[in-house]
């Protein structure tokens, strides 16, 4: 072997070792550290106080609401000052893992430790001392009132080091915040003695004064925040889940309100079929806005929504005329919508039965931001005399459409997406393209992690087979595949609009 091999070799060798040293170190700790206390928000087992107000799975998605916030704040921290850990009950470390994932937090992730709260703290202090911080803070989940600012104020006061403790009360007589300086174990020989034992009721009105208490006669010296906050436990307290979380309020938990979008051209056909199936097919129909965006009919189809409206009681019905082109419907569709939950829905696909609880219920489980029904087409449904060779195709049409969008998430816009308005807006919502605006919109919700999206449980909407009995199966599949290809190498979506309409 030549002398320039054995020094390749040598230096991939020493490439690799390196690389698995600096895969496999530590990850490096900040002296500060926020731990949040949460549950996984599983129906019937998170916020049982709260179910019957909300049902059960309202009281799990209010947790997930308010573990997200608490997260997302603690995550802003991370970067400069300070480490966010999740210290986590129920579920598994594979869907917390997941969970994190999707919200794009890359925080330390465990479980909680068996044993009465104060237990679990101690536990939860311990470890973060063990791995370097200096000074650590933990808060709960169900307090939507902490900022940013009180972490940092928590800090601070550590920092100084005239408090080996900091506690934030909490206005039913507990504490949403605790902090510990790693110096506080100059006056305490075990942490655990700060919080276990004798002295202290969880769960009681005493526990804040308990607690101090407990400080001071281990001569811990007590620092208190100046904001005082209430938690999220009772019914009465939901006032403060719509103040302090901003962007959902209690009731959209219990019965979701929907704007149902459908962009429309020339679809006089088949739009009041369209109408009624949105309407019947609900389980909360006067929870519903629709809403007709019109590129420019020169069919029956908006003066046949006008006419269906004026039929229908408890259901907004509204009319909107916009240029022609998907993506614009689509976000002007959003522009003239009201409610928290938006579902887009072309006019030829029919929706499944409850699809409203349904989507709503998907949306709840956590990390999830995007959801769409599985895929289904008529003719299979309808037609049982079709000719064998014509079905085949047809359930092959139908399989691979469900493998892509069952296995890979990749759903597109035949299959309904539904996403609640907060998320729609983070990802820049849909854009003005007359084509790929749906896959375009999928990526973007997926950018951070696949598993942002969900399809939902249960039987699925119903698309029209029309495009691949007009043109035919090799025809059809060919060339969206080639539309698809096309995209991806750079083409235009306004190129692609031509090729794909003809014009």
């Amino acid at each position: 072997m030549s002398f320039p091999a054995v020094l390749a070799a040598v230096g991939s060798a020493v490439g690799c070792l390196v690389g698995i040293y600096l895969f496999n170190r530590p990850a490096r700790s900040l002296p500060r550290r926020v731990v949040v206390f949460s549950r996984y928000p599983s129906a019937g087992t998170t916020k049982t106080r709260l179910i019957p107000k909300l049902g059960s799975f309202g009281a799990a998605l209010a947790q997930r609401h308010m573990t997200e916030k608490m997260l997302t704040t603690a995550n802003t921290l991370r970067e400069t000052i300070a480490d966010v850990e999740l210290r986590y009950w129920g579920g598994t470390k594979q869907l917390v893992q997941t969970w994190l994932k999707c919200l794009g937090i890359r925080g330390i992730c465990r479980q909680q430790a068996n044993g009465d709260l104060g237990f679990k703290m101690a536990s939860a202090f311990k470890d973060a001392f063990r791995e370097g911080a200096s000074w650590v803070i933990i808060v709960g989940s169900d307090i939507p009132g902490i900022s940013r600012e009180i972490m940092g104020e928590s800090f601070e006061k550590l920092r100084e080091g005239k408090n080996g403790m900091v506690l934030g009360a909490a206005l039913d007589g507990g504490y949403y915040l605790v902090g510990l300086s790693k110096d506080v174990s100059n006056c305490v020989e075990n942490v655990e003695d700060l919080f276990c034992g004798a002295g202290i009721e969880w769960g009681t009105s005493a526990v804040f004064a308990q607690q101090w208490r407990r400080a001071e006669e281990l001569g811990v010296s007590v620092g208190k925040l100046s904001t005082s906050l209430s938690d999220v436990d009772f019914p009465q307290d939901l006032s403060v889940f719509d103040r302090d979380l901003g962007t959902v309020v209690w009731k959209d938990l219990v019965s979701p309100s929907w704007s149902i979008i459908v962009p429309t051209l020339n679809e006089s056909h088949q739009i009041e079929s369209t109408l009624q199936n949105c309407i019947e097919n609900a389980d909360c129909s006067d929870r519903l806005e629709i809403i007709i965006v019109d590129g420019g009919s020169t069919d029956s189809t908006i003066e046949l929504v006008e006419k269906f409206g004026k039929g229908v009681e408890n259901v907004s019905i509204k009319v909107i005329r916009s240029e022609p082109g998907r993506g614009k419907q689509l976000h002007n569709g959003v522009i003239n919508s009201t409610n928290e939950n938006l579902l887009f829905l072309h006019a030829d696909t029919r929706l499944p039965q409850g699809y409203d609880v349904t989507a709503f219920e998907t949306l709840a489980t956590p990390g999830v931001k995007l959801g769409a029904f599985r895929f289904n087409l008529d003719a299979l449904q309808e037609n049982k005399a079709m000719e064998w060779w014509l079905r085949l195709r047809l359930q092959m049409v139908q399989w691979g459409t469900r493998h892509r969008s069952e296995k890979a998430l990749l759903p597109y816009g035949d299959q309904a997406y539904f996403i609640r308005r907060k998320d729609y807006d983070d990802v820049g919502g849909f854009r003005p393209i007359p084509l790929m605006e749906d896959y375009e919109f999928l990526l973007r919700v997926r950018s951070v992690a696949k598993e942002r999206v969900r399809i939902a449980d249960g039987p699925g909407t119903t698309t029209s087979a029309r495009r691949w009995l007009k043109r035919g199966y090799i025809r059809t599949t060919g060339f969206n595949t080639f539309i698809l290809a096309a995209y991806h190498c750079g083409v235009s979506p306004e190129t692609l609009a031509r090729w794909y309409y003809g014009k």
